[in-house]
């Protein structure tokens, strides 16, 4: 019996760690497309499910999640860089006087 509510844990455990790197694409799309309302949206909702989540720990079966938790830090590591792009290019926008016309340069 221990070992069925186990499976069926592990299994809950695997489909919300889909979910999560479902979002974590969907977010990085939304970062590519500069869609950042839907991308706050989009985390919000990914936080909710992290929290629900049960601390981690090292059975064979959730150290076989690493692949998902891999895929899941690489859409944050890409999306961390489509926005510091973005922000470092507002930044720069953010400075130009008004008025600026670069079709005039």
């Amino acid at each position: 019996a221990r070992q069925i509510g186990l499976l069926i844990m592990s299994g809950s455990l695997d489909a919300q760690y889909r979910e999560i790197l479902n979002l974590s694409r969907q977010m990085l799309e939304a970062g590519k497309a500069q869609e950042w309302d839907s991308l706050l949206a989009l985390e919000k909702k990914r936080q909710d499910l992290f929290s629900t989540l049960p601390a981690v720990s090292r059975t064979p079966h959730q150290m076989g999640l690493s692949n998902t938790l891999r895929e899941i830090l690489s859409c944050d590591g890409e999306l961390m860089d489509k926005v510091e792009h973005w922000l470092q290019h507002a930044r720069i926008l953010l400075r130009m006087p008004s008025g600026h016309d670069d079709s005039q340069s």
